[in-house]
């Protein structure tokens, strides 16, 4: 049995009460153990998450969004160029399949991926999961245009469009980024790892990841991460803000904050770039 026995800075002492050994652990960790069915005492599971009665703080699930850039190879961009098309393909099959129904019936057609698979066998090639978010995006788009015609009819996908992107999702490690420096999808053992340039640490669980191409021909990959957040409680407290030019902010408890001067340092590489 667990024990959460103190908060010690931003971490927290865990009681081993079985044989007395005190581990200092973060609120990440202590929250993995937790979702594996280790009971810790003093940590009480609430609708949302977890409640910690020793500093009375709440945590809950949200999502993260996280953006990098990728370098794929000439094989790797391919097979982007491939799933873009086959996701634009089905896409423009199931709505104009959809509409014709309507028009002749007056009712929804449901479609399902396997019958356009039959009609296009090529789209075996490319990753299912793909493919099956474009259906699901399609019947989102549907449901919200006769919730509220507002929002507007789904459209059909342009070829011309600079824009380019699928979707798929991450099933028991599927999606995985490695050393912050590659970065692992579906169909890897066709077109192997990803060269990604990863900015920062992503603590979290990916559920999702899109790839994109740009107008200007480069190429990212932005993905979904379920991720603990602490609410914070609610307080009466105020305080003032000065913004200036030599420091960025002055807060009313007097500590400054310098000003990065983002613009003056990059004068010389905009003026580069913009010749």
């Amino acid at each position: 049995m667990f024990r959460l026995v103190e908060k010690k800075n931003n971490n927290y002492l865990i009681l081993d009460t079985d044989n007395g050994v005190v581990d200092e652990l973060n609120y990440f960790q202590i929250l993995e153990y937790l979702e594996h069915g280790i009971e810790i005492e003093g940590c009480i599971k609430s609708t949302k998450g977890y409640h910690f009665e020793i500093d009375n703080s709440d945590y809950h699930k949200i999502f993260k969004g996280y953006k990098f850039r990728i370098y794929p190879t000439v094989k790797q961009r391919e097979y982007f160029t491939q799933c873009f098309g086959c996701c634009r393909l089905l896409w423009n099959s199931m709505l104009a399949d959809k509409i014709d129904y309507y028009n002749t019936y007056g009712k929804n057609l449901a479609v399902y991926v396997t019958d356009y698979k039959k009609r296009y066998p090529f789209l075996n090639e490319v990753d299912s999961l793909a493919l099956a978010n474009e259906l699901q995006d399609l019947n989102k788009a549907y449901k919200n245009f006769f919730r509220d015609k507002s929002v507007g009819f789904p459209k059909f996908k342009s070829k011309k469009n600079n824009y380019r992107s699928f979707s798929t999702n991450n099933q028991k490690g599927t999606v995985k980024f490695i050393d912050n420096k590659w970065l692992k999808i579906p169909k890897n053992k066709k077109i192997g790892l990803i060269r990604c340039h990863q900015s920062q640490e992503i603590k979290g669980i990916v559920k999702t990841v899109t790839i994109s191409q740009v107008p200007s021909g480069k190429y990212y990959v932005s993905c979904n991460v379920e991720i603990w957040y602490q609410t914070l409680p609610k307080t009466k407290n105020m305080i003032g803000l000065d913004l200036g030019i030599k420091d960025l902010v002055i807060p009313s408890y007097g500590e400054s904050y310098e000003n990065p001067k983002t613009i003056r340092n990059y004068e010389k590489q905009l003026a580069k770039l913009q010749r």
